[in-house]
């Protein structure tokens, strides 16, 4: 009788929240996407250091083509990666980032606009592609529209560049690079490592500010004792000499 009591409640309850499944299979799929963007941001962390390779363009465009170096780095203690080339020797920083269930890339270009593409979601974490959404500053002369990171291996990833230009005309940017030998991998720290490392400079931070705050008060108490000594002493010499004149 009490499991027949408990089905009965059971399909009351479904009957009354239909759309209960669908709120966890929703949240499901969020997190399933969270982990995805997650597990592509640490893809592209792990190409962090120094790259450098040749540069093709379609259409042709003899001002892009040739050989580039780009840098990557891990910043903000992990939750960001800093993207630069050195376009006419001035570096032209890409932010990537995760936006709260999506990765997100901010292009900086010295054209004076600002897009913001976001990530699809990628069969593998092999390749990183990301879709323009939208843009601040002007769209003239260029405006970066698509991007996408294929990486081959460790030491050796591409890169698709896709600028709009105007007329909805599409300038392709193919860059083939490999590691530079005096580039190091830096390791990607877990969450709980970083944690651990900030608490422990700010554990070191503040007993280095306390020792300092102790020592000066000492110093500071040690003046007050002499100062308050030296009127004793003056006093017991000025008694003395008093003593020596009476006895004149």
């Amino acid at each position: 009788m009490k499991s027949l009591a408990l089905a009965f409640c059971i399909g009351v309850l479904s009957l009354c929240h239909p759309g209960f499944a669908q709120d966890r299979s929703a949240e499901q799929k969020a997190i399933l996407a969270k982990s995805d963007a997650q597990m592509s941001f640490d893809a592209l962390k792990g190409l962090a250091g120094t790259w450098t390779g040749p540069v093709t363009t379609d259409p042709p465009n003899p001002e892009i083509n040739g050989t580039i170096q780009v840098t990557m780095r891990v910043v903000s203690r992990g939750n960001v990666l800093v993207h630069e080339i050195p376009p006419g020797g001035v570096p032209e920083p890409t932010m990537i980032y995760l936006d709260g269930n999506r990765l997100t890339l901010v292009h900086y270009c010295e054209a004076g606009n600002r897009p913001r593409l976001a990530t699809r979601k990628s069969p593998d974490q092999k390749t990183v592609e990301f879709d323009f959404v939208d843009i601040s500053g002007s769209t003239s002369p260029a405006y970066l529209h698509h991007f996408v990171f294929p990486i081959i291996d460790a030491d050796h990833h591409t890169e698709d560049w896709a600028f709009m230009l105007p007329g909805d005309k599409l300038l392709h940017a193919h860059f083939d690079l490999k590691r530079a030998k005096e580039s190091v991998s830096m390791p990607v720290r877990s969450p709980v490592d970083q944690q651990r490392i900030f608490s422990g400079s700010l554990t070191t931070r503040l007993e280095s500010r306390t020792f300092t705050f102790r020592a000066a008060c000492s110093i500071r108490i040690t003046r007050f004792f002499r100062q308050c000594r030296r009127p004793q002493r003056m006093t017991h010499k000025v008694s003395k000499w008093n003593t020596l004149r009476c006895l004149e």
